[in-house]
């Protein structure tokens, strides 16, 4: 695959270039063709990926991209099946066919799928370049990020880093201390439980708003936000596990560029698996912080996440180490300057193990500093503020 490359070029201007975020996935002899053909520039900027026409779209590629030109043969059941499982999981993404030979049959097998147009291959640069403008021209604009709220992501680098501990205690203390308004979001949504610690039980949750479709606004995401207790407000996950396929990207993402015009900061909690979607929430993060304690098992998968993260393109110096759970120990097998090194960079914060202090307080709904002040747990958090905040875009 390609590296995927973009230029910010008006679909409607004229000028050589395209349009931000077009992917054009198709066979190697197709793909060379049009980088052979495409003398004048007309498509540069694009993503090209060679990819057989049975095989499945990865998930960075659909990631990334706002409009798919994508290679289609209707006679090969699986490269249908793909071109429906892209629209399960981004519904608003434009495909353009690209097919061998205008069968009326086939196109209109097409535009059932929901398809937004076909071209016939080989690729011919100008009449692509032409189609991709009039279909981009259908987009809605890239959300313009200037004057909106930091967004901040936090991940585990396994089930249990202690994510949503650090997020519950990071939020209610910039909410207190630095009078900001917050808002937390439960992307988890097979096993959340920002409410539960919270001691806050929704009767709308993160659900309703992942299904609202082209219903979503701010008066549907005002009815599932919940104020949180501690300062600031939350939106809950589900109260049922719920398949992680059946979240939209586009809908979440929506979801998130309103709350960041409503709030100071949004902090978003994310799913022990990853899934395209919940890489598409990374990638939009001003800083995605990734909690791990110091043992070998945990620091192994923190490395596997950065691999990914870098895979599928996403910025790595927008990542910050987050320690969690450390303790003090006169032997220890393992220290934070040994964890730094094998993952070849620093953390930002060291977050003491608050042991059965931390789970009492949460068994009751409450943050540790609610029952327990000036601890170290509290120094460190109120550290780990300070430091985002200093960094924030």
């Amino acid at each position: 695959m390609s590296e995927f490359t973009t230029t910010s070029v008006d679909p409607q201007s004229g000028d050589k270039g395209a349009p931000a975020g077009l992917a054009i996935v198709a066979c190697g002899v197709e793909i060379d063709r049009l980088k052979n053909a495409d003398d004048s520039g007309l498509l540069e900027g694009a993503a090209l990926h060679v990819l057989e026409a049975d095989k499945a779209v990865p998930a960075d590629i659909l990631a990334e991209a706002r409009l798919l030109v994508l290679e289609t043969d209707p006679a090969i059941p699986a490269s249908l099946d793909r071109i429906r499982a892209i629209r399960r999981e981004r519904r608003a993404l434009p495909i353009i066919a690209a097919l061998r030979g205008m069968d009326v049959a086939a196109m209109r097998t097409l535009v059932r799928e929901g398809i937004a147009d076909v071209i016939e291959l080989p690729f011919l640069p100008h009449e692509l370049s032409t189609l991709v403008a009039e279909v981009a021209s259908r987009l809605a604009p890239v959300p313009d990020k200037s004057g909106v709220a930091p967004l901040f992501a936090i991940v585990g680098g396994v089930g249990g880093s202690g994510t949503t501990t650090v997020m519950t205690h990071l939020a209610g203390h910039l909410a207190q201390a630095h009078d900001l308004r917050i808002c937390v979001v439960d992307l988890d949504v097979q096993s959340g439980e920002v409410a539960y610690y919270c001691g806050q039980t929704p009767r709308v949750t993160i659900e309703a708003l992942i299904g609202a479709g082209d219903r979503l606004d701010t008066e549907i995401i005002a009815s599932a936000t919940l104020d949180s207790g501690h300062g600031f407000w939350l939106i809950a996950a589900p109260d049922k596990v719920l398949p992680l396929d059946e979240v939209k990207v586009d809908e979440v993402l929506t979801m998130l560029a309103i709350l960041r015009r409503q709030f100071d900061l949004v902090l978003v909690d994310l799913p022990t698996d990853w899934t395209s979607w919940a890489l598409s929430v990374v990638d939009a993060c001003s800083r995605v912080l990734l909690v791990t304690d110091l043992s070998v098992a945990c620091l192994r998968q923190a490395k596997r996440r950065f691999d990914l993260f870098e895979n599928v393109g996403i910025d790595l110096d927008r990542v910050r180490l987050v320690a969690n759970r450390i303790e003090h120990k006169l032997f220890k097998t393992f220290s934070l300057d040994d964890a730094a090194e094998a993952l070849g960079r620093d953390f930002i914060a060291a977050l003491p193990n608050a042991g059965h202090d931390m789970t009492d307080a949460q068994d009751e709904g409450l943050l540790l500093f609610d029952v327990h002040k000036n601890t170290k747990f509290e120094d460190a958090i109120a550290q780990l503020g300070k430091t985002l905040l200093d960094q924030a875009e």
